[in-house]
């Protein structure tokens, strides 16, 4: 029904967000999708990866802060105003979006990663909706 995604709280100096990815390459971690929101001091790096829990504990011994949490990957059309379509039916049954971003699969595909408070009942209006959900591993 949903995918984990691993969040990363990164100074916003140089160099930071490079030893996070860093440290996922040389654990042979993959990235599938990736985001970042920044403020002056901080940034979010927030990504899907082929190893979660390894993500985790390699980030963590190196002395970052990590959270992981569930979000919505959604099969959108690649195709101009599906997005629309998705954030049409979310708007009318009262569902925020909190963030989302996305990535194009091996098929180029569009994937819409989506973070929603209430991800039972978001599932439920997309299913009804016809809507297809990703729940195998991204990357």
């Amino acid at each position: 029904m949903s995918v984990k995604q691993i969040a990363v709280f990164i100074e916003n100096k140089t160099g930071r967000l490079y030893d996070v990815c860093n440290l996922l390459a040389q654990n042979n971690i993959n990235l599938a999708a990736v985001t970042i929101a920044d403020s002056s001091d901080f940034g979010i790096f927030r990504a899907l990866t082929s190893d979660i829990d390894k993500s985790v504990e390699v980030l963590k011994n190196a002395g970052f802060v990590t959270k992981v949490n569930e979000i919505l990957a959604v099969d959108v059309a690649n195709k101009p105003g599906a997005l629309a379509d998705v954030l049409e039916i979310l708007d009318k049954q009262n569902i925020n979006v909190n963030y989302m971003y996305s990535f194009a699969d091996e098929n180029r595909r569009a994937i819409m990663l989506i973070k929603v408070d209430d991800i039972p009942k978001t599932v439920e209006i997309l299913r009804t909706n016809n809507f297809n959900l990703v729940e195998k591993p991204l990357a």
